[in-house]
Formats: C-alpha cells, structure tokens, sequence
C-alpha cells in the first residue's frame, strides 16, 4: 500500500533527477503519496474520476485510449506528468498502465487546485507543463504524415532519449511489445517486423529481441529526421 509523505525530496526518488525539467522545489510544498508499482498496474481508466495527477519517477507507462479504435497513444518515462487531461472536464481522456515494475507519486485533485489558486509561481509553472503537452501533440500529428520508416525511426530514437537521458549508449530496451509499437505507429506487426530487417539492412539499427541500437547517429539525424 502506497504511504502518505508530507514534503518528500521527490528527485531522492527519481532516475531521471538529472536532467528533469520539474525538480524537487516544483511540487515542494505539496502532500504527495509515494507509490511502488507492480508491471501490469492500471493507474486509471478513461472516463474515470479525475482524483489528481501522476509524476513517473521510475519505470515505462503506456497510455491508450479506450474506444473502438484503441490505440496506443503515448509512452511515458520518469519525469514525465500523467493524468492533467482529467482537468478538461473531471475525467480522465485515457487508460495507463505500467509496463514494467516502477515508482511514482501522486497529488491530489484539491492540493493541485488549491497551490494554483493560492501561489502564482506554482500556476506559472503548471501552464508551462500543459503547454509543452501541446507542443508534443502538434509534433506528433507532423510525425504521423511521415512514412512508415521514417516514423518507426523517430520513435526508436525517442525510445533511445526518453529510457536512457544520463547514458550516451547507442543501445536500450524496448520496454513494450512489437504490438503496441505498431498499433502506436498506425501499421500491422507484419509491417513493423519488415521495417525493422529493412533499417538493420540499411545500417541504421542492430536488434535482438527488445535490445536495440542506433547506428550511424550523424547520418541519422541529417538525413532521416526531416522535421
């Protein structure tokens, strides 16, 4: 069971404590609720009760949404804020679960609302996080038109950032499956499988399994990412 922890040292908890954009002093005055989390762990659902919001301090959390044509639409790693969707109008717009064991800590709906009422400096910040969301969004829907292979190659190299920000090894796991990658990319498995022979063929990555590696970095980044 999670345990209630009054001004936490969050970044004591955080793999991510060095290159975060948040840092301790961001959420320093708010009660938090530190949680260990099991693989497989459902924080929320879509259309559940916004109740509060999610800082990931350890471990790969996977967001999709919950309709007729669910897809996986987000990965999110430490340092990464879940659940302010839930603000639009008090539930949350998607389902997340935990792809391997991890940590997080959680704010409350009222705690959040109350800092933001009562400390500009706080709200100042928290408009900051949202507007990075939005950026993400718009850069996401400029990737989508991309092919195929140039999309798989921009998620890959995002994998490699986002698991891996204080290692400068070309290698890093993939921490979901083949499925959810091509489901996420808009493509069957079958095509995801050929693309990735295809890269590998090309000199661009080596796989085994889930381990994989960029090669050729300064080719990559001049030629296959156009945006």
């Amino acid at each position: 069971m999670p345990n209630a922890i009054e001004k936490i040292n969050i970044c004591h908890h955080c793999t991510n404590n060095q290159s975060c954009d948040l840092g301790a002093e961001f959420f320093g005055s708010l009660p938090k609720t530190i949680s260990i989390v099991e693989k497989g762990t459902n924080l929320f659902n879509a259309g559940d009760d916004f109740i509060g919001f999610y800082v990931i301090c350890e471990g790969t959390v996977k967001a999709t949404t919950s309709n007729e044509y669910s897809k996986a639409t987000n990965f999110y790693y430490p340092g990464d804020v879940i659940g302010l969707c839930g603000f639009s109008d008090g539930s949350y717009k998607e389902s997340v679960e935990f792809l391997n064991s991890g940590r997080m800590f959680e704010i409350a709906r009222q705690d959040l609302e109350f800092s933001m009422q009562n400390e500009p400096e706080f709200s100042s910040k928290m408009l900051k996080i949202l507007g990075k969301t939005l950026v993400k969004k718009q850069s996401n829907s400029q990737i989508n038109i991309l092919e195929a292979e140039t999309r798989l190659l921009i998620f890959l190299q995002e994998q490699r950032v986002r698991s891996q920000r204080a290692s400068n090894d070309k290698s890093f796991i993939l921490q979901m499956t083949r499925s959810d990658i091509a489901n996420h990319l808009g493509i069957a498995v079958e095509t995801l499988s050929r693309l990735m022979r295809k890269l590998s063929y090309k000199g661009l990555i080596a796989f085994e399994n889930k381990k994989v590696a960029l090669l050729n970095n300064d080719d990559f980044h001049s030629k296959v990412l156009p945006i």
